[in-house]
This record gives structure tokens, sequence and C-alpha cells, in this order.
């Protein structure tokens, strides 16, 4: 291994190990994101992205001079994540709550709502006042009909639920361009249970799945 090939080597190893990476430039992540990058230094950048096309756009963002350390995109992004964990950590607390606050929990009911429910008591009291007795029986009818309505949606979905159906499109797909994910399966106490569990998730038709089993299942 040469001596640049090295010095890479022990860049990448520190910001692995938890090296805190210190941006020169107060730029939202996004940017680095999208280019999978971390400036770390004076004209010092990480980069998970070795291509030639990424490698010419960080040149022409940062100058010519500027010295590029390829990293694991791992390695990258956690620096990243790092460096942002503020920012991060407000944007999924908060950002669709301030953009797109109708979406949001933080909402329990809009004020349209409120106007829409105002409206239909005002003429339920209305209509209890003028005819009681013939509102009343519409509005057994109203909520019975509601609750069956709401038994046979459930049913629908319990049927269509244990139809597995064709899996024609995710099987048409390379394994390559799947996603990946992280199944956690947290189980305290439950050994016995153990043997089916692994023998179920074995069974996922998904590749590159690995499933750890623990040293000690009594735990």
């Amino acid at each position: 291994m040469g001596i640049a090939s090295r010095e890479a080597a022990d860049s990448c190893s520190l910001f692995e190990h938890g090296f805190s990476a210190v941006a020169v430039e107060p730029a939202a992540p996004d940017q680095f994101l999208s280019h999978l990058y971390l400036p770390v230094g004076e004209q010092v950048l990480i980069t998970g992205d070795p291509s030639a096309a990424n490698a010419h756009w960080l040149r022409a963002h940062y100058g010519p001079g500027v010295r590029v350390v390829h990293c694991s995109p791992r390695i990258v992004l956690a620096a990243i994540e790092r460096r942002f964990r503020t920012l991060f950590r407000e944007r999924a607390v908060r950002e669709l709550m301030d953009q797109e606050p109708q979406f949001s929990a933080s909402t329990v009911i809009t004020q349209g709502q409120i106007a829409a429910f105002a409206v239909v008591a005002a003429l339920v009291g209305a209509m209890l006042l003028a005819a009681p007795r013939d509102t009343g029986t519409a509005l057994t009818a109203i909520l019975g009909g509601l609750f069956f309505a709401n038994g046979a949606f459930r049913v629908l979905l319990l049927w269509l639920g244990g139809d597995p159906g064709p899996a024609k499109f995710a099987s048409s797909l390379p394994d390559a361009s799947l996603p990946t994910y992280s199944i956690l399966v947290p189980l305290y106490r439950e050994a016995n249970v153990m043997p089916a569990l692994l023998r179920s998730l074995r069974a996922l038709d998904y590749p590159g799945l690995l499933a750890h089993e623990p040293q000690k299942p009594e735990n």
C-alpha cells in the first residue's frame, strides 16, 4: 500500500471510529447527501462516491487543489449524520408540522373540521327539537349502518390480507435494485418461540437476508 493510500485509509478509520467532521461551510446537508461527501478541513473532503463525474463536480465546486479522500459510503453517511445530528432531529420532529401541518399528528383537528362538526351538531339539535322520535330513529339507523359497514370493511381486509396473490412485479426486479431493510425482533425470555420465528424469517423471499441467532436464547 502506498503512502497516499495509507493516509486515506487512516483518515477513513478516524471517521469510522467516531471522529466528528467539522464542515468548513454552514451548508444544509442536502448537497452533501446528494454528492455523498463532507468537507473535513481546509481543502480536504471525504467522499463515498469515487466516480469521475462526482470528482469533477467536487473540484469544480471547491477548486482543483482540493484533496479528496475516498471512504466507504457508510463512513461518509455516518460523518454527515454526526455533523448535522441536531438538524436531522429537528427535521424529524418539526418539518412535517411546519410545511404540511394538515398531515401532521400535531394538528388533532382543523378549523374546517370544527366548523363542520358545529354545523352538523346544530342541525341534529334542531331536528331533535322539531321531531325527536323520527330524528332518533334516523340516527339509530345511520349509526347501525356505519357499524355494519365498518364490520364488512374489516372482513374484506382480512380476506384480502389472507390471499398472498402473485408477486410478478417484485420477482421481475433484479436483486441489486431492491432496497435494504433491517428487521428488528426484540425478544426477552421467549426462547420457546425462537425456532418458529427463525424458520419464518428464513422463509422470506428476499435476497441477502440474514437471520442472527443469539448466543443465549434464554435471554
